[in-house]
């Protein structure tokens, strides 16, 4: 029999608890991510037909794809040493996690948390994998050491189907025995084998906050911001209207009635005049002026005031923001500008790494049956800033020419793999010699053959 503790039956709920408290809080993440931002007031009536027509600006979005586009994986090492583990990097491309660092890297940005699984797969062979964070839920304690995991999964009818539930020693697996007792697989690692990476963790929930948070609102208000425009744009395609002396009585180009206010846009109305004055037995002649069309300098101030804040709340420049000036910026410029952004994307690549190199010190458990040293694994991330090769090449000069820096270093800032660096080293000690390859010395002479000299008589 494989029935719940007392223990384990505690630790599910407590899963089960935080999972539906984190899944509004996600949804809504994924919503700002998706440009579906919330249109609450217009200073008018809300209509579905507007609704249907906004047109948000998807500051969320670039923001976390800024932020994800900058974070590329350099070099897999080990503690003390320079070169790359190929080990690791093996652990690395039999996983595919190339292919899986940008649902890691966006996950992180959306919601201020990734999830990282390692297990064996069907081949016996250690899998590193990218899980969902709409699926998996990890309880820790004060100290932030994972206690379980809890994965779940859905058929296409959004029913769950299979549930995984992870603790240091077992994992059970419910949903695969038709008399719904758990399947209880022993792995006795002595930890969980699931990691977490977080940022923004403020309160110590380990909940994260998504990079966008300083910005939802804006967000949302720019929203508003152009919905009104858009409205106000049809003032300028068909100006508003004043109806005098008109009966509450109009017909579209059909004839048939409508309301005034629902026929307000229409380019072609057709209006009554009103009822016989009784004093002077005329009829009132109805009349229609129309007005000046909307200006929209005003909305285009506003946006841009918004996308001011918005750069000043999240550390994106305001070219990224859609503000495009007649100069380019200078290579100079560039650099200062996103100085914030820099810093920013290594703060998460420093979250990220650690989580990486816990799930690769699993892997290696998995392997070779021994743990590596807490810590020992680093990953080292590529220059984050926007490359500007005339300035980093003057500069990587300057250093090698100074003795600051090695050659090999200096390759090594330019982003080139270890291979890479390898062979360009060979070929640079080979034109170094004064005749490169006829430089070289030609192979000795095993054998000798004497000859005389016969002279001509």
């Amino acid at each position: 029999m494989n029935r719940l503790t007392d223990a384990e039956q505690a630790m599910v709920k407590r899963l089960e608890s935080k999972a539906s408290r984190q899944a509004p809080l996600d949804k809504e993440n994924l919503a700002y991510y998706l440009g579906k931002q919330r249109i609450q007031f217009l200073g008018l009536r809300l209509r579905d037909e507007w609704i249907r027509q906004a047109f948000p600006l998807t500051w969320c979005r670039t923001l976390v794809n800024v932020i994800v586009e900058r974070q590329q994986v350099q070099r897999l090492l080990r503690r003390g040493n320079f070169s790359e583990d190929k080990n690791l990097r093996e652990a690395w491309d039999a996983s595919d996690m190339d292919s899986q660092m940008y649902r890691l890297a966006t996950d992180l940005a959306i919601y201020g948390r990734c999830y990282i699984s390692v297990a064996m797969s069907a081949e016996q062979r250690p899998r590193i994998q990218a899980e969902p964070v709409s699926a998996m839920t990890v309880v820790t304690d004060a100290l932030g050491n994972t206690e379980a995991a809890m994965r779940r999964f859905w058929d296409d009818d959004l029913r769950e189907v299979r549930r995984v539930v992870y603790f240091p020693d077992y994992t059970l697996i419910f949903g695969e025995r038709a008399n719904g007792e758990p399947e209880r697989i022993e792995h006795g690692l002595g930890r969980v084998p699931v990691v977490m990476a977080v940022m923004g963790d403020i309160d110590g929930s380990r909940q994260g906050t998504a990079v966008f948070e300083p910005i939802k609102r804006i967000a949302d208000t720019s929203a508003e911001t152009m919905l009104n425009a858009r409205v106000a744009l049809e003032t300028v395609a068909s100006p508003q209207k004043v109806f005098i002396d008109a009966v509450n009585e109009v017909v579209d180009e059909d004839g048939n009635p409508v309301s005034v206010f629902e026929a307000f846009y229409d380019s072609v109305l057709t209006v009554f005049s009103g009822e016989q004055d009784a004093g002077s037995g005329k009829t009132r002649q109805a009349d229609v002026k129309q007005l000046a069309g909307a200006d929209m300098t005003g909305f285009f101030k506003t946006i841009e005031m918004l996308g001011q804040q918005a750069s000043s709340a999240s550390g994106l420049p305001m070219r990224m923001l859609g503000h495009v000036t007649a100069n380019p910026p200078s290579e100079m410029t560039v650099r200062g500008e996103e100085s914030r952004l820099v810093r920013m994307v290594d703060n998460y690549n420093a979250s990220l790494g650690a989580a990486l190199g816990w799930a690769l010190g699993i892997d290696e458990r998995l392997r070779s049956g021994l743990w590596p040293d807490d810590g020992s694994i680093d990953v080292s991330w590529r220059d984050p800033g926007t490359p500007t090769v005339a300035q980093q090449a003057d500069a990587l000069t300057k250093y090698v020419q100074t003795g600051m820096m090695s050659k090999r270093s200096a390759l090594e800032e330019l982003g080139w793999s270890d291979s890479r660096i390898d062979r360009e080293m060979q070929r640079m000690e080979e034109e170094a010699e004064p005749l490169g390859y006829l430089g070289r010395d030609p192979a000795p002479i095993e054998h000798v053959v004497e000859a005389e000299v016969v002279e001509d008589e």
